[in-house]
Order: C-alpha cells, then structure tokens, then sequence
C-alpha cells in the first residue's frame, strides 16, 4: 500500500484510480434504475392497452420514479391518471401537471401532446386541444393519435353546422 502512496504522483494516480472506479459504479448504477425504469414503463403501457388504468398509473409512477428526467414516462403517467377517474378535478389537475412537467422536458415527442389535447377535448375546450394535436403533427407529421383526433375534430365541426351550413359549404 505505500508504494502506491509514497509520492506525490503515485498519490495522484491512486486518486485518480480510485475517482474513476467511483464515476464507474454511479454510472452503472444509473443504467441500471434507467434499465429497470423502462420495464415498469413498458410494463404501464401493456397495462394501458388493456384499459387497467390505475395499474398503469402504478407502473409508470414508478417509472418516473426511477428516471425523472424522462418526460415520457411523467406524460404517460399523468394520462393514466387522468383516465383512473377523468370526471375528478383533482385528478385531472395532477394529470394536467404531470402531462406539463413531461411535455417541458421531452418537447420533442408527439404523445404527450396528443394526450394533453385529449384532456382540453374531454372538457370542451376545442381550440386548444386542436392547438396540441397540431403541435404533436408538427413534431410528427405521420402521427397517428393527432391525424385521427384532428379528422375527429373536422367531422364534429362540420356536423355542427347543421344543414344551411352544409349548403353554404357547397
């Protein structure tokens, strides 16, 4: 051992060995919360699919958990939330909360703009679920979920005219 120490430069050395196996280790653990986060992730979206929304909410609450800075799993957490009970203010408002702290940190991904949009549509407010569905085709332009809810929107409008519209259309 005091080989390694005995002078300035072996101390140097050894500091540097021992600096470099630290940033090693909190490396891998680093990718190992981010390796397990995406398990609980892809766990909450079979969960979603199948309509078990509080499960969900569970899975990509502990998603966030283990990797807070992805935006998508707070997106996604927050639009299971919002379909646990989607008529509660509450819930919708910590969903509208974790919708908006994933959109601010993954603003370049469609999703979580889709759903924001679905949450504006599910209170009437039209313009500005349109304004996210539009955002979501501008980071994406094949995005499905934003084409299909923009047609949804369209069809609505138009079917909202009645029928002098219909004729003043032509």
């Amino acid at each position: 051992a005091y080989e390694q120490v005995r002078d300035d430069a072996a101390r140097r050395r050894y500091a540097g060995v021992r600096r470099q196996e630290e940033e090693d280790r909190v490396a891998q653990e680093a990718a190992e919360r981010a390796l397990e986060a995406e398990r609980w992730f892809r766990k909450g979206s079979a969960l979603l699919n199948g309509k078990r929304y509080s499960e969900a909410a569970e899975a990509f609450g502990m998603a966030a958990h283990l990797d807070p800075d992805e935006g998508e799993y707070l997106a996604h957490l927050g639009w299971a939330l919002y379909l646990t009970n989607p008529k509660d203010e509450m819930v919708r408002r910590e969903a509208n909360e974790h919708l908006a702290r994933g959109i601010k940190q993954t603003r370049d991904r469609p999703l979580p703009y889709v759903y924001l949009g679905r949450m504006f549509q599910a209170v009437d407010a039209q313009n500005r679920a349109r304004k996210m569905f539009q955002k979501a085709l501008q980071l994406d332009p094949d995005c499905h979920p934003a084409l299909q809810e923009l047609r949804l929107l369209n069809m609505r409008k138009q079917k909202g005219k009645g029928l002098r519209g219909w004729f003043r259309g032509k």
